[in-house]
């Protein structure tokens, strides 16, 4: 780790490893970025409305934010308006991204900007993001106009033959996952590509009224267009079932990025020694009848969830 300086437009990206988090008891800096001649923070916050019995925090709050002594520059220099920054946190592998939360507004704080976003200790490490007790933040910061060019460039027509897919997240032990998760909370799986896009699927064991759910979710811009997908969901293992096709349009603007599909409490199902669960999303986007292609191959990736035996919670 250490300084990573830049006066450029070029994108500057910093991967941080964060250790000790789960001992965390007031805010800590991992890195110091440069970033247009201005030193800025990758910072993790405890999140102090939602502690433990032990007294630790359940959340952190994961920021790239500008060193306070350089604020009043930020601010007359202009800078603060034209900075884009995005921040990921990725799988224990450290190759694919799992969170993420990037080109949003800045929290004003007095006279500074801080990006940031909160995160759920508990979700971290049942999505396999935790290894030997640290986890790791990817930060990428631009210029919003090289941002914006660079998304414009990359706006190219999708390949007919890439428009379908599927994932395939396998859940290694679901009981584990269950105890590992309080009501509402969900694991997601690495972030993968279908038709151009990028999509994650999230597992909710129980939610308030004790049903298992499902989740599909596009990881869209906001000046991102409305995308229609024809999905749906296969189960494997402990559970055996098969979804009917559903059709969504998704749609950042209209928070209409995610959909949900609710599953009978998973506890109703027969039990079995192996309570291995492999989940199955395939999606197809929707094109007009005279545009569909024959394809001569259909894309499906895979991914693992092995929730931390430290993660279990009462």
């Amino acid at each position: 780790m250490g300084a990573t300086a830049s006066r450029s437009t070029a994108p500057v990206v910093t991967t941080t490893r964060i250790h000790g988090y789960s001992m965390l008891l007031r805010p800590q800096t991992f890195e110091r970025i440069v970033f247009r001649g201005l030193p800025w923070n990758v910072k993790v916050y405890p999140d102090w409305d939602g502690l433990d019995e032990l007294g630790l925090a359940d959340r952190f709050i994961v920021s790239v934010e500008i060193d306070e002594l350089y604020r009043g520059t930020l601010i007359d220099s202009g800078l603060h308006t034209e900075i884009s920054i995005e921040i990921e946190i990725l799988d224990e592998t450290g190759e694919h991204t799992v969170f993420q939360d990037g080109n949003f507004m800045p929290w004003w704080m007095g006279n500074a900007d801080i990006f940031m976003f909160c995160v759920s200790r508990r979700e971290l490490e049942a999505s396999s993001c935790v290894h030997n007790g640290s986890f790791i933040v990817r930060s990428t910061m631009t210029m919003k106009q090289a941002a914006k060019r660079n998304l414009s460039e990359s706006k190219e027509p999708v390949a007919l033959d890439t428009l379908s897919g599927s994932h395939t997240l396998i859940i290694s032990n679901f009981s584990k996952l269950k105890a590992t998760l309080r009501d509402g909370e969900c694991a997601r799986s690495p972030r993968f590509t279908v038709a151009g896009c990028t999509w994650y699927l999230k597992v909710c064991p129980n939610d308030a009224c004790g049903f298992a759910s499902l989740f599909l979710g596009r990881a869209s811009k906001v000046d991102e267009r409305p995308m229609t997908t024809e999905f749906s969901f296969e189960l494997e293992g402990m559970v055996n079932f098969q979804s009917d096709k559903m059709t969504h349009t998704f749609y950042h603007a209209n928070h209409q990025h995610l959909i949900k599909y609710e599953l009978e409490p998973l506890s109703t199902f027969p039990a079995m020694h192996d309570d291995r669960l492999l989940v199955r999303c395939r999606l197809a986007v929707v094109v007009p009848p005279a545009a569909i292609p024959i394809q001569a191959a259909i894309p499906s990736t895979k991914s693992v969830l092995t929730p931390l035996l430290s993660a279990m919670y009462d």
